[in-house]
C-alpha cells in the first residue's frame, strides 16, 4: 500500500495546478465537516452516495496509514488514485489487487475483461479458468514493449533480466558449475516458454 501512496502523490506533485485543485476539491466534497480529515461515516457516505457501493467499508482501514481513524488529504488522493487507476478485484477470492498480481495473457489481449489473481490464488491455483498463460502485472507490462509476438504469446524474451547483468563471477571450477546450471536453466525456461504456457519458471 505505501507504494500506491507514493504514486498517487507523485502524480498530484507532477500535476497541473488545475488538478492539484480539482484534488482538493475533491477532498473538501469528502470532509463533509470540514474538519480536515475523513472520518468512516464520510468515507461510507461517499462510497453509498456515488456508485462506488461495492466496496467493503473495511478498505478504509488499509487507506488510514496512521491509525488515526481519519483519513488526511494524502490518504484520500491514494484512494481515488485507487479507484480510478486499480479497480481490480481477486478474481479466487475478491481481495482488492493493490500490489503485484497475475493476469490471464489472453483475456487481457482478447476480452472485454481481465481475468485477474491474487499471488495467493495463483500459487495456490485455488482458482478455474480455460486459459494457462498468466503473468504478473510487472512483467505484463515489459512482455508488451514490442508488438513482436509468438502465437500471441508475449515476448518473454523482453522480460528476463539478461544473464551477464545478474551473473557474472570469475571463473574458478565451481564458479563454472554453478554457471552452467544456471545457464540449463535459462535455456530450460525460454525452450518451455517457446513450447508450452507462459512463465518464467
Amino acid at each position: 500500500m505505501e507504494e500506491l501512496h507514493q504514486a498517487a502523490f507523485a502524480y498530484y506533485n507532477n500535476g497541473s495546478q488545475n488538478l492539484q485543485l480539482l484534488a482538493a476539491n475533491f477532498f473538501r466534497s469528502m470532509d463533509r465537516n470540514g474538519d480536515g480529515r475523513v472520518s468512516k461515516s464520510e468515507f461510507i457516505t461517499f462510497l453509498q452516495q456515488n456508485g462506488y457501493g461495492w466496496i467493503n467499508p473495511s478498505f478504509f482501514n488499509n487507506l488510514d496509514r496512521n491509525r488515526d481513524g481519519g483519513l488526511d488529504f494524502k490518504e484520500v488522493l491514494t484512494f481515488y488514485y485507487i479507484i480510478k487507476t486499480r479497480n481490480l478485484w481477486c478474481d479466487g477470492c475478491g481481495v482488492c489487487l493493490k500490489g503485484l498480481y497475475f493476469t490471464c495473457v489472453e483475456c487481457f489481449d482478447r476480452a472485454a475483461n481481465t481475468y485477474d489473481l491474487c499471488s495467493r490464488c495463483y500459487s495456490s491455483r485455488r482458482f478455474r479458468h480455460n486459459h494457462t498463460c498468466f503473468l504478473d502485472n510487472h512483467m505484463l507490462l515489459r512482455s508488451k514493449r514490442t508488438q513482436l509476438r509468438q502465437a500471441g504469446l508475449p515476448n518473454l524474451n523482453l522480460v528476463i533480466t539478461p544473464a551477464q547483468q545478474i551473473f557474472n563471477p570469475p571463473a574458478t571450477p565451481a564458479r563454472n558449475r554453478l554457471r552452467q546450471t544456471f545457464q540449463a536453466l535459462e535455456f530450460a525456461i525460454n525452450v518451455g516458454n517457446l513450447i508450452t504456457s507462459c512463465t518464467i519458471m
